[in-house]
């Protein structure tokens, strides 16, 4: 044993580190046994629970009771410590901002084996060669590779032929996978009585991991599994930036929190970062044989355009996974970001009209009052002739933003039961601007409520016979019709909304 490896005893990263007895191979380094001992012991998984793994097959979990909870914006619940001591990976991010740590804490939970780190290069593009996959060599996991690389690394236990073993525990503990793996380079060891583990760089892919088990990862060199590729266009204050081009995996348990990352790197502007800010996003995220989820926003406000483009652009993302996680196969993620170090937000403070009472047909002026951050009013009109077939009954004037309306469709396709992806992605399209003012003239009344079909005022033998339906019986209730609507752009993002009635008579 080195020196420093006497100060250092196990450390993350050694994960798969074979153990031989007179010559043989009989286990692989996987357990630090306690936290701040002063003489370290470890522990190891026997030879022949990993062999086990080596002859597993991916059809072993065609049939799973227990599916990974897809649209959960987490990589792993597996327990680091608690697992009796397991060694974690260190997970080495290169391209990455260190300021998106703290946003994206929830990914990486403190008991799971994942535990980023400070990345290195990545040999992707040929800077790196990485050591030959050996026994004993570093391993490198790719979860997304490019200009910002993802990467856990462990030790190899065993080759044979193609075949490799390595780790010693989990990864994930996902079953089945089909995940890209490379060749690394150990840079150093930090010691530490917190989070002793190794800094790599990554090297080039050389083969692909087809087994994530309790006592092993397994897999086989040569053949790269299908990746979907990622690109992330950046302009600030009018001047181009570099773009971001890779791929990543498409495994549906980390699709959600890679396009998630993928979403924070390119809202969080780097050197550009400004906490005054608006953000103009575009792009679609497109999967084999289905329409593309389309994004199209404009966010502004101190600290909050970040945070809410953020969510616009992870929710139909979850919503998708959570509802037919297996049938969705990432093709691309596209993003477009244009940023500036200024923000305009309008708040709606109060809305008028000019009578209470109209005739059917009638005219009806709407003055709609609005304040910014800076206190500046603003005062936008509207007029609308009422249709002729109201009559006798009450109308609801709405001023909303379109970020409300949208907010309201987006939350309210997350309720939807629906039977297709193809209903979801319908259901979350974007149809209302966020730096626009909408009138709505609106009622109410007992329809059909289904995000890809909504039908108002339904006859009561119709009603009666949908609430026998078991596809609407839970979608049947009180639902807005919108006999009028105009849009009015504003010169900055709008949020609030109030309503006011009048009477037809």
């Amino acid at each position: 044993m080195d020196e420093k490896t006497r100060l250092t005893g196990a450390v993350h990263g050694m994960s798969g580190s074979p153990l031989y007895i007179d010559g043989k191979l009989v286990g692989a380094l996987s357990r630090r046994l306690g936290g701040f001992e002063k003489d370290g012991h470890c522990g190891f998984t026997p030879i022949e629970d990993m062999l086990d793994v080596g002859k597993r097959k991916a059809a072993d979990d065609d049939i799973n009771p227990f599916p990974w909870p897809a649209g959960k914006a987490r990589m792993s619940r597996l327990s680091g410590q608690g697992m009796s001591g397991y060694l974690a990976l260190p997970l080495s991010i290169s391209g990455w901002n260190e300021r998106l740590r703290e946003l994206l804490e929830p990914l990486f939970p403190s008991d799971g084996l994942l535990v980023p780190v400070a990345g290195g290069a990545n040999g992707h593009a040929g800077g790196v060669e990485g050591a030959p996959i050996a026994p004993g060599a570093p391993l490198a996991v790719v979860l997304m590779s490019g200009d910002i690389d993802v990467a856990g690394t462990g030790t190899v236990t065993a080759v044979d032929g193609d075949a490799v073993l390595a780790f010693g525990h989990p990864l994930l503990g996902v079953g089945a996978v089909d995940f890209p793996f490379a060749q690394a380079e150990i840079i150093s060891t930090l010691p530490s009585y917190q989070y002793p583990h190794k800094i790599s760089n990554t090297g080039r892919l050389v083969g692909t991991l087809r087994q994530d088990r309790l006592s092993a990862v397994a897999g086989d060199l040569g053949k790269l599994p299908s990746l979907a590729a990622y690109e992330i266009e950046l302009t600030h204050n009018g001047e181009r930036r570099p773009s971001l081009r890779g791929r990543m995996v498409k495994d549906y348990r980390l699709a959600p929190s890679l396009v998630l990352m993928l979403a924070a790197s390119a809202l969080d502007g780097g050197q550009d970062y400004s906490f005054n800010s608006t953000l103009r996003m575009k792009g679609e995220i497109a999967f084999d044989g289905l329409p593309p989820v389309r994004l199209d926003g404009i966010y502004s406000g101190r600290g909050r355009a970040r945070s809410q483009a953020l969510i616009d652009v992870v929710m139909p993302v979850l919503e998708l996974y959570a509802q037919f996680p297996r049938q969705l196969n990432l093709a691309k993620v596209k993003l477009s970001v244009q940023s500036y170090e200024k923000d305009s937000v309008w708040r709606v403070e109060s809305v008028s009209v000019d009578r209470e009472r109209v005739k059917p047909g009638g005219e009806v002026r709407i003055i709609a009052r609005l304040k910014n951050d800076l206190g500046e009013l603003a005062v936008k009109e509207f007029k609308v002739r009422l249709d002729r077939h109201l009559k006798d009954g009450e109308v609801t004037i709405s001023v909303a933003s379109g970020a409300d309306l949208q907010r309201q469709k987006m939350y309210g396709a997350m309720w939807f039961d629906a039977q297709t992806p193809e209903q979801v992605i319908r259901a979350l399209a974007p149809e209302f601007r966020n730096d626009a003012l909408y009138m709505q003239v609106v009622t109410y009344g007992t329809g059909v409520n289904r995000p890809d079909q909504r039908q108002a005022e339904l006859p009561p033998s119709v009603a009666q016979i949908d609430q026998g339906n078991p596809l609407t019986r839970e979608q049947i209730g009180r639902v807005k019709k919108i006999w009028r609507q105009q849009e009015m752009a504003l010169s900055g993002v709008v949020s609030g909304s109030v309503e006011n009635r009048i009477k037809i008579e």
